[in-house]
C-alpha cells in the first residue's frame, strides 16, 4: 500500500495521512532488533521513504527515549535524524534534546551523531 509514497512524498503531502500501511512502524521498530542488517535496511527504509514524515520523526526519537541502552537503536535513530530537515527537527526539539541528553554517556561513536542532530536542532 505505501510503496507509492517512495518518491511523491518529498514535499511532504503525506505527513498527516494516517494511511501509512504500519510500515514505519515496523522500521522504527527494527533499527532496535538483534539482527545488524536489518537495522540498517530498516533506517535506510525510513532515511529514504520518511525524513519529511513529522510523525515518523516523533515516534522514533520516543523508542530511542524508550531504550537508550540499545545503543545500536539509538545510533540508528540519530543517524536517521540527520537526514531530516532542520525544520522537521525543530518540531519535536524539546524530545530530541531530552533524547541527546539521556544517551550522550552511550560512547563516542553516539557523541558524534548526538553533535551532527545538535548542529541541525541549532541552525
Amino acid at each position: 500500500m505505501s510503496e507509492n509514497t517512495n518518491k511523491t512524498n518529498t514535499n511532504g503531502s503525506n505527513v498527516n495521512s494516517s494511511n501509512t500501511g504500519g510500515s514505519n512502524v515496523k522500521q522504527v521498530d527494527e533499527m532496535f532488533g538483534s539482527d545488524r542488517s536489518t537495522r540498517i535496511a530498516a533506517t535506510t527504509r525510513l532515511i529514504i521513504d520518511r525524513k519529511h514524515d513529522p510523525a515518523t520523526v516523533q515516534m522514533s526519537v520516543r523508542a530511542a527515549l524508550a531504550n537508550p541502552q540499545n545503543k545500536s537503536g539509538v545510533i540508528n535513530t540519530l543517524v536517521y535524524l540527520e537526514n531530516v530537515s532542520p525544520s522537521i527537527l525543530k518540531q519535536n526539539k524539546g524530545e530530541i534534546e531530552k533524547l541527546l541528553a539521556a544517551v550522550k554517556g552511550n560512547g563516542l561513536q553516539t557523541v558524534v551523531h548526538i553533535n551532527k542532530v545538535q548542529e541541525l536542532l541549532n541552525n
